[in-house]
Parts: C-alpha cells; structure tokens; sequence
C-alpha cells in the first residue's frame, strides 16, 4: 500500500513539474526579443549595400509570449540629409519554445538631417 501511494505522489509531482516547465516556455523575455530585433535589423542593413546604419531597439511586452520591437535603417541622402525607415516587429513564442518574427507591420520613411 505504501508503494501505491509513494508512486502515485511521484506521478502527480512528475506531471506538476511537465506542465509548470510547459507553460514557463511560452514566456518571452524582452531582453530576448530585443536580440532577435538587433539582428533582424543588422540583417535587413547588410542585404541593401545602400544602408549606413541599423538599430533594434525600444521593445514593449504586449502579452506574456508576444513582445513588439522597433527595428530602424538610415539610407544616406543629398548632403546633410538622410532617409530613416522603421517598422514594428512582433516577437513571439513558437509551439517548439523558439523565438520567431510573428508579424511585420508596414515600412515608414521619412527624410531628416543628418
């Protein structure tokens, strides 16, 4: 009988312990997502040989598994002036656990001094 109830106990804390590491997986630090933007920016910069500069940063969590990022390049322009482009990201969890680009909203550009 005790064997009953020693193995039972074990059972539940096994399936206590999956399903806590389970729900701990769709949760998504935003210094993570901020990362993935950083490179997704970079990315984005190294593909168009016409880019100067990149950034990744300004993230806010919107959900516990869904953070949105700012990611930004700057294109030069005529003298003292050049071109900046944003777009927001949103970062999320995927089924397996990893860190994907769930969404990409449209590019903005506008023109300033540089």
């Amino acid at each position: 009988m005790k064997r009953v109830v020693v193995v039972l106990v074990l059972v539940l804390a096994g399936l206590f312990a999956a399903t806590s590491a389970q729900a701990f997986v769709w949760h998504l630090a935003i210094p993570k997502a901020r990362a993935e933007n950083e490179r997704f920016a970079r990315d984005l910069c190294e593909s168009d040989r016409e880019c100067t500069y990149w950034a990744g940063s300004k993230c806010q969590r919107v959900t516990e598994s869904r953070v949105d990022c700012i990611a930004a390049t700057w294109y030069p322009e005529e003298p003292g002036y050049e071109t900046q482009c944003w777009t927001v990201t949103h970062w999320g969890v995927n089924y397996s656990g990893y860190i994907v680009l769930k969404n990409r909203g449209p590019v903005h550009c506008e023109l300033e001094r540089a």
